[in-house]
């Protein structure tokens, strides 16, 4: 089994939330969308570093702070 990193899994939930179950359109969303591939690295970090001051967030308050999946708010986590 492949095994992916934190950045391509985000970007992999991103584009099939995104092209809604149209494996065409997740494609061309995934090439198409090099600006939020570059951004994920500063998403993690923000995400983590959200965590380390706030403990207390939950993933819910983190996934509307940062308007992502929970799925990519727990992969960031526990990746």
């Amino acid at each position: 089994m492949t095994q992916y990193t934190n950045r391509k899994m985000a970007d992999i939930d991103y584009v099939c939330e995104k092209g809604d179950g149209n494996t065409r359109e997740a494609q061309g969303l995934h090439r198409n969308n090099i600006e939020r591939i570059v951004q994920i690295p500063n998403l993690e970090m923000e995400v983590l570093g959200t965590i380390e001051v706030h403990l207390e967030k939950s993933t819910r308050e983190v996934t509307a702070e940062f308007q992502v999946t929970t799925a990519t708010v727990w992969k960031i986590l526990h990746g």
